[in-house]
C-alpha cells in the first residue's frame, strides 16, 4: 500500500487494515509500521478529538 495523508474514513480503515497486516508479518519493516501508525494517529487527532477534562 502506498503511503499518503489520510483524508477519508475509507483511507483510515484501509490504513488500519494495513497496520494489522504489518503486525502479523514476522519480518515487518519497523519504519513502515511507524509511518502508518503516525498517519493513523494524526487522522484520529483531527477527526476524533478528545476534549480536555474538567478539573472539577
Amino acid at each position: 500500500m502506498k503511503s499518503k495523508v489520510l483524508k477519508t474514513e475509507r483511507d483510515h480503515k484501509a490504513a488500519l487494515s494495513h497496520i494489522e497486516a504489518l503486525m502479523d508479518d514476522p519480518a515487518v519493516d519497523e519504519a513502515e509500521l511507524e509511518l502508518w501508525s503516525l498517519l493513523v494517529e494524526k487522522y484520529a487527532e483531527m477527526h476524533f478529538p478528545i476534549a480536555t477534562p474538567d478539573p472539577i
